[in-house]
């Protein structure tokens, strides 16, 4: 599959006069997904299935290979 980047990527937070996350080579966007959810998708890679750019292990919350998902976790219930 291949890596589009999302349409509702807020371009401000990148601070870079409005190019936002695609100024941003894949790799770092990778990188910077890894410090949380909010993060992953302000550059635009959330959600993201594992071995896809943006899944980290620690962001997937039931295990279930879809890292950031849209809605929240209910697993405890």
């Amino acid at each position: 599959m291949a890596y589009a980047p999302s349409p509702a990527t807020p371009q401000a937070w990148m601070g870079h006069g409005g190019q936002g996350a695609s100024t941003l080579s894949l790799e770092a966007r990778h990188r910077m997904a890894a410090r949380s959810c909010d993060t992953a998708r302000a550059v635009g890679l959330a959600p993201a299935r594992r071995g896809e750019p943006g899944y980290w292990p620690h962001l997937d919350a039931d295990d279930d290979g879809i890292a950031c998902e849209p809605w929240p976790y209910r697993g405890w219930r």
